[in-house]
């Protein structure tokens, strides 16, 4: 899901889902929803840059440093560093 707060958002989200759909950029339809905001609740201090701070953590060496890695190969533009 994308949650948006402004309308603005919400179109510049919609656009991108329309450009890639129709770029074909992935093999399977975008079935990401845009859903506007309602609330917002901040994760404990312990998940805040979790990554960074845990970087040997089983969890992201299996699961998340592979899908980063894919990306910034994919869209080396933009995945930031």
């Amino acid at each position: 899901m994308i949650f948006y707060t402004t309308q603005a958002q919400h179109d510049e989200a919609q656009a991108m889902i329309s450009l890639l759909t129709e770029k074909k950029t992935f093999h399977s339809p975008i079935v990401t929803q845009l859903v506007p905001l309602r609330a917002f609740y901040p994760a404990e201090a312990y998940h805040q840059h979790f990554m960074d701070n845990n970087p040997d953590n089983p969890y992201i060496v299996y699961n998340d440093v592979p899908k980063i890695e894919a990306l910034r190969k994919k869209f080396p533009d933009l995945v930031k560093s």
